[in-house]
Formats: C-alpha cells, sequence, structure tokens
C-alpha cells in the first residue's frame, strides 16, 4: 500500500480516547448511528492499541483514519530505535470488524471466516484484524487459534470484548499468529501509563533517536480527527446544537 504518513497529523489512542468522548456528550446515544462510523472505528482501534500495550509495553503507537484509500479502517504507526541505523517507522493497517447481539453465529472463527478472512478478502503480514464482540457468548481462544493454524492466515489478529457490569474495562487477546492470555484493562488507567505525545507530525529522514514534533492540541477539530463530515451529522441530528 503507497501510504503518504506526512499527509495528516498522528494521535496517541489517548487523544483519540478523548476526542470521542467529546462526540459522545454531545451526541450521546446517537454515537451508534452508522454516521459516526468512521469515529466508532477509530475509537475500537485506540483500545485495540490500548490492550496491545497492556499484552507487551513495547507497542506503542500513534494512528490515523485512513484518509489515503477505501480500506484499511485506521492506520498505526510505529517508531523503534535500532542501535546505529536510522528510526524504524512500523505502520500497520487496522481493519476491524463486529460480531453483534443479532449474528447467527456464536463462533467467532465462523464469523471470522465468513468476514474478514473470507477467499474475497486479502491481507498481509502489516495488517491487524480486531474482532469485536458486541454480544454475551463465551469461547476458547486455544480452540480459535488451533482452527486458526489450519488457515495460516497473514494479519495479526486480535479479540477484544468489553466485561458485563464493570465500567471502562475491556478485554483483549491475540489469537494469532501467537497465542497470548487473555488481558482485562481498565482504558482509563492505560491511558495514564500510554507515555507518548498526544498529537504529532511524522517527518522523513535519518535520525538515530526519536524526537518528535508536538503539534498543539488545545484547538484540535474533533469531525477532522474522525474524518467525520459535519454537515451531514448535523442534516440528520440538527437539534443537537440548538437544545
Amino acid at each position: 500500500m503507497d501510504y503518504n504518513e506526512q499527509q495528516e497529523p498522528w494521535y496517541s489512542p489517548v487523544r483519540i480516547i478523548k476526542e470521542f468522548s467529546k462526540l459522545s456528550q454531545v451526541y450521546e446515544s446517537k454515537i451508534e448511528d452508522p454516521v459516526f462510523r468512521r469515529a466508532q472505528e477509530m475509537f475500537m482501534g485506540a483500545i485495540t492499541l490500548l490492550g496491545a500495550y497492556e499484552l507487551s509495553p513495547e507497542n506503542k503507537y500513534f494512528m490515523q483514519s485512513n484518509n489515503q484509500s477505501p480500506s484499511p479502517d485506521v492506520m498505526a504507526a510505529k517508531l523503534t530505535e535500532i542501535p546505529n541505523k536510522p528510526i524504524l517507522l512500523e505502520m500497520v493497517q487496522i481493519e476491524l470488524v463486529e460480531m453483534e447481539e443479532h449474528m447467527e453465529t456464536n463462533d467467532p472463527f465462523e464469523f471470522l471466516m465468513g468476514t474478514k478472512l473470507s477467499k474475497k478478502k486479502s491481507y498481509s503480514e502489516n495488517d491487524l484484524i480486531t474482532l469485536v464482540i458486541n454480544k454475551r457468548i463465551k469461547f476458547d481462544p486455544k480452540s480459535i487459534y488451533d482452527n486458526l493454524q489450519n488457515i495460516n492466515p497473514k494479519p495479526t489478529i486480535y479479540i477484544v470484548g468489553k466485561p458485563l457490569n464493570t465500567a471502562g474495562a475491556f478485554s483483549i487477546t491475540r489469537v494469532w499468529p501467537r497465542l497470548t492470555k487473555t488481558v482485562t484493562f481498565n482504558a482509563g488507567e492505560t491511558a495514564k501509563k500510554y507515555s507518548i505525545p498526544e498529537r504529532v507530525s511524522l517527518r522523513k529522514g535519518m535520525a538515530k533517536k526519536i524526537t518528535y514534533e508536538n503539534l498543539r492540541t488545545e484547538n484540535i477539530n474533533t469531525f477532522n480527527v474522525f474524518a467525520l463530515k459535519f454537515e451531514v451529522i448535523e442534516k440528520k441530528f440538527p437539534l443537537v446544537f440548538k437544545n
């Protein structure tokens, strides 16, 4: 994928969650409407990255909405220092899919095979698939891993869920290519440990030490962060700013 990482600002998952919270405070339950799909994807992408950090602390990524091609949903970028070499920029393409209550199957592997892992899809080792489970089911991560071994997919696959009756809590398991334990974490508490700037600009170069061009966060346009069209939202929910 030919992607220009210098075209737009990058945000930490922490900042994405803050901006999504702003939208939620204004639009309340309307935030679940499809018109906010880009924001929903970015929010769950941020939760995935916070969870990945809980699984392995070197996982610290910036992220942005992909406004350059039809897919993937979200782009993530990680900077790594390598001795005596220029900084390595690792790009990850995040695809999200939600298993909702009305879905007929209760089998996450079957659901994945019918969606992101269907023969119509094609992914690489640079892709990350997040399956968001939004229904009450029990599943065995080891069984999913065993089934994935039979097809040997290229992308990394995480499963994210939300424990019942626990505000701000999420669970995450990496089921491919290596099975991890399931970790339950509080997004707010994890955010306190996620020590990267909230908004930066990335530039190409030969530097060997990571430095950030910090950008102001005081006047961020929330709609721009999520690539939302304000005029479309205002037309659908015209009373939001008039009450």
